[in-house]
């Protein structure tokens, strides 16, 4: 079966297109009248229509009800992910003790998985990892219980798990409805980029012989460049992130 045509007319990543865009529209604006000069096309409705093409794309990209719950889900996944930091060094401690009485290392255990998922922020990896600590709880809890393993402390690893997959799968139906929705109005993306391309072409037509900075602002390939050298700043939650588990 032949593989379905991409509908997208763009060779960009669908979140990358409209801050794209944005940047193109500042250089527009600031070069209008040069732009008009060259066409009356080029006036201030046309300007204004770019703009309310961004916004339009904008609100697919993250609809603001989707995004307060996408943080909200985010905040609650990373909070847990704080939680578990404690019980797991008394858990690590009791398989210590417990060390010469287990067929298995503290490693097989899950808990070196469980902590490498912490540290990585890797929501899979700690389900899949959770799954492995509370087999082994249940099989060897007889064997913990008299070092000092609670039934609290099960219970949270029990918790823990069922509350990861819990938010996990909020997570992906939020993100899988948005793709839904940006592919139910890729017209919208692809009149974006209809009008994107055609200030772009006109810019390289002022600015090729004239102007080298500017004419990297009209170049889809140095501006895409800009996107992905910028789409990942670091930002005080994403810092807090990458310090959430310390090295051992």
């Amino acid at each position: 079966m032949a593989k379905p045509k991409n509908p997208r007319n763009y060779k960009c990543k669908d979140e990358e297109l409209p801050v794209i865009a944005q940047y193109v529209a500042f250089s527009f604006q600031r070069d209008q009248a040069e732009f008009e000069a060259f066409s009356p096309k080029f006036d201030a409705a046309y300007a204004s229509r770019f703009t309310q093409q961004i916004e339009a794309c904008r609100e697919l990209m993250a609809p603001e009800n989707e995004t307060a719950q996408l943080k909200s889900i985010t905040a609650s996944l990373y909070g847990l992910m704080q939680d578990i930091l404690d019980p797991l060094r008394r858990l690590e401690g009791y398989l210590k003790l417990a060390r010469k009485q287990l067929p298995m290392s503290p490693s097989d255990f899950g808990v070196k998985a469980l902590r490498q998922g912490l540290k990585a922020k890797d929501t899979e990896k700690l389900i899949d990892a959770l799954q492995v600590v509370n087999t082994n709880l249940g099989t060897y809890g007889s064997v913990l219980e008299p070092l000092g393993l609670s039934e609290d402390l099960k219970q949270f690893f029990a918790t823990a798990g069922d509350e990861l997959n819990r938010l996990n799968q909020q997570q992906y139906e939020i993100l899988s409805n948005r793709r839904s929705l940006i592919l139910a109005n890729v017209g919208v993306m692809n009149e974006l980029y209809a009008q994107l391309m055609e200030i772009l072409s006109i810019g390289k037509i002022l600015y090729t012989e004239t102007d080298d900075g500017k004419l990297k602002e009209y170049t889809f390939q140095s501006l895409l460049k800009q996107v992905r050298r910028t789409s990942g700043p670091k930002t005080a939650d994403s810092e807090a992130k990458e310090n959430l588990v310390p090295d051992e």
